[in-house]
């Protein structure tokens, strides 16, 4: 466990194109209601580094079936088909979608659980599927490192994440995920680590209901996985944990945590 000191940690997320972004949200969250222009920003970032953009494709090209591939809802309480297994997916904001060397898009969702999509087709082919009892909420960023994506955990962004705990870190086989759909939940992730107080919510089902512990370093028992990147020769995962100040640092080959 590395401690951070005065220096500030940046992170820059190479996110997808704003085509992935824009058909990924047009795959999860069933746009037909859908009124308003696609915008997306300009300007600089926080770093006075300009941000990029481009808006392309048509709604038209869109996925807009409630269901997956196996025949479930891509997100639970559609009125076409029943929940997907292991908890399912109870919010399907997307937060980050994570592209690999081999055109795979890892959509993380706010409530937990994750599409596989291939970004090679129009619309997006999902090609594999989670419920948040397999892969956790609230779903955040993630890194490829040669084979492997490896994904996170953390708390929720909204008033509910006050009280909840959660660093996990998992790692997913990139090369198990082809041109046709797999099954529910296949294949299983690896849980590189898991916090033992995580709180019980958003898919885990274990530890306590909720942390009431707080929000400041030291004195708080609360954890919040929240950025992921990987050293240049790719042998290690760095994880920040935003509340406790840390970095936790994992092998990438043999998941071991160093402390």
């Amino acid at each position: 466990m590395a401690r951070l000191s005065n220096a500030s940690i940046s992170l820059e997320m190479i996110m997808a194109s704003s085509r992935v972004l824009h058909l990924i949200k047009a795959q999860l969250s069933l746009l037909e209601m859908a009124s308003e222009e696609t915008t997306f920003f300009t300007g600089p970032n926080a770093f006075g580094n300009d941000l990029l953009g481009s808006l392309s494709g048509k709604y038209a090209y869109a996925d807009l079936s409630e269901l997956t591939p196996n025949g479930v809802c891509k997100e639970n309480g559609c009125s076409e088909g029943p929940d997907a297994m292991a908890g399912g997916r109870t919010n399907n904001i997307p937060i980050c979608p994570i592209t690999s060397s081999s055109g795979k898009a890892y959509a993380t969702l706010a409530g937990g659980g994750l599409l596989v999509l291939d970004t090679k087709t129009t619309p997006m082919n999902i090609v594999g599927e989670y419920g948040n009892a397999v892969i956790n909420g609230a779903g955040l960023v993630g890194v490829q490192v040669q084979h492997q994506i490896f994904l996170n955990a953390g708390i929720s962004a909204s008033s509910a994440g006050a009280t909840q705990s959660t660093f996990t870190q998992y790692s997913l086989d990139d090369t198990m995920f082809g041109d046709t759909p797999n099954g529910q939940n296949v294949p299983m992730p690896v849980k590189v680590f898991q916090d033992l107080d995580n709180t019980s919510t958003i898919g885990n089902s274990v530890g306590p209901g909720s942390n009431d512990s707080g929000q400041k370093p030291g004195t708080t028992t609360r954890r919040d996985s929240h950025g992921t990147v990987a050293t240049v020769d790719g042998k290690y995962v760095h994880t920040v944990d935003r509340i406790q100040n840390v970095v936790e640092v994992f092998d990438s080959a043999t998941y071991e945590r160093s402390n």
